[in-house]
């Protein structure tokens, strides 16, 4: 659940016709909406917060179970839901076969589940054997976070170094790598200026900045919206360093002097804070509905009879022969007689066609 800190109001155009008094009046009971608004969102913070600590023993009963089923993971990402299908490309498809194991974690949730903020995540990937990557493990940390400047907040994270097998298995096409080089020489220049972050004046004059925004210049004049889905483990966010004020019940202050320090326009993977709460709330949550979905074959070329009986038959613990990971993929494919969205994905998964029960988690 994204909790919705935007609070501000307009009254431009409602006091237009107002009287002095009466706009003050106005006034007044907005900026009390506004604060009262500011109380919704940290009661329900507090309930996501302890939601959140309660499941934590439930999902590590489901990863147990989930490591006795063959490409369970594989599976679930080769069929995503519509939300993660954006960000999937062709030359995804090899390495997300490859996925053994997946996670999410709300790290910094305290043991006892009163204290942390529950929208900083833990995202863990670990990969079988493949001729892409020589990682095993993949972490991804992503930190919420209120901006020390304006009133913007949301996800930081440290891009994350992908030792790709070669470089014509680089899925980031170079772009990755020297989003790592970029960050580790910025790390440098803090170290020069006792800790202070670093400003955009001083990010312009690094060479690693030239080559990330030499690569975007490319990927714009080739046409390209994004770079594919591996490309989010190097997402860093907007330059957000102060622990989010409203965790702990307090109001954050407001700054209309909103800056990101020019770190907005080296970012390669822009959509990194979507895909990274997609895969937390949609993925994560609905994964073993998304398998089951994934087994059943088109309804269209069900009869009644076997469409009764397709979920018991699923679920039946004797069942011996799941297809692989591979074969679903190929399945999907073969189901939409050819047809692809833009990215390459089956038109039925792009287009939000999955049925199936959907479990609401306020």
């Amino acid at each position: 659940m994204a909790v919705n800190n935007d609070t501000s109001f307009s009254s431009n155009s409602a006091s237009a016709s107002l009287t002095g008094e009466e706009i003050a009046e106005h006034e007044k009971a907005l900026e009390e909406l506004s604060k009262l608004e500011r109380q919704f969102a940290r009661v329900e913070l507090d309930q996501q917060r302890r939601k959140e600590h309660a499941l934590r023993p439930l999902y590590a009963k489901r990863q147990q179970i989930i490591s006795r089923i063959p490409d369970f993971w594989s599976t679930v990402f080769l069929c995503p839901p519509p939300q993660i299908t954006q960000y999937i490309q062709p030359s995804d498809i090899d390495l997300l076969t490859h996925i053994t194991s997946f996670r999410v974690e709300r790290p910094e949730i305290s043991e006892s589940g009163t204290n942390g903020d529950p929208r900083s995540l833990r995202i863990t990937f670990e990969f079988g054997l493949n001729d892409i990557i020589e990682d095993k493990k993949l972490v991804k940390e992503l930190r919420y976070r209120h901006a020390k400047k304006g009133s913007r907040e949301g996800l930081v994270s440290d891009p994350v170094p992908i030792k790709w097998k070669s470089r014509k298995k680089d899925l980031t096409r170079g772009l990755g790598p020297c989003a790592v080089s970029l960050f580790e020489a910025e790390k440098a220049v803090r170290l020069q200026i006792n800790g202070e972050e670093v400003d955009a004046v001083s990010r312009e004059g690094l060479w690693q900045n030239e080559r990330v925004l030499q690569g975007l210049r490319t990927m714009e004049e080739l046409g390209e919206e994004r770079l594919g889905f591996f490309a989010w483990f190097y997402y860093r966010g907007v330059d957000l360093s102060a622990p989010h004020a409203g965790a702990d019940g307090q109001e954050a202050e407001e700054d209309d002097a909103e800056s990101d320090d020019g770190l907005r326009d080296v970012e390669i993977y822009p959509d990194g804070y979507d895909l990274a709460n997609f895969l937390a709330e949609h993925l994560w949550e609905d994964a073993v509905d998304i398998y089951v979905e994934a087994l059943k074959p088109p309804e269209s070329d069900l009869d009644d009879e076997t469409r009764d009986t397709l979920d018991d038959e699923i679920s039946n613990s004797t069942k011996t022969s799941l297809p692989s990971s591979k074969e679903v993929g190929l399945s999907l494919a073969a189901r939409t007689d050819g047809e692809t969205t833009r990215n390459g994905m089956p038109n039925e998964t792009a287009e939000g066609a999955r049925p199936g029960k959907k479990r609401r988690r306020s």
